[in-house]
């Protein structure tokens, strides 16, 4: 990696505790964060105090209004494609890869 290619770090775990403490490190550090957790409000406000700080948050609106469907993916997106995955009427789909990422990028 090259000084000029961004930094970017997934820290799952990121509302409190350790995971928090990471985060704030590594967005000190220069990396663009992505805050994870199954806390979403708690996870809000580690991403809010990071961009406080100076930060960049990967998972911010600013950012989600760059996928084509104009939003950020939420647990309900994953849960739907793995329900019609295991439904009777998908037994005739085998070897797929599913991209459940809101579209793709020019």
């Amino acid at each position: 990696m090259t000084e000029s290619s961004p930094r970017v770090a997934v820290v799952t775990g990121a509302a409190r505790g350790i995971g928090a403490a990471t985060a704030h490190r590594l967005a000190a550090d220069g990396f663009a964060v992505a805050v994870l957790d199954l806390d979403e409000s708690t996870a809000a406000a580690t991403t809010k105090e990071i961009d406080a700080t100076g930060g960049r948050d990967e998972c911010s609106a600013a950012r989600a209004k760059e996928i084509p469907v104009g939003r950020a993916g939420e647990p309900q997106d994953i849960a739907a494609v793995v329900s019609y995955s295991v439904r009777k009427e998908a037994g005739f789909v085998t070897g797929q890869v599913l991209y459940v990422a809101g579209g793709p990028r020019a």
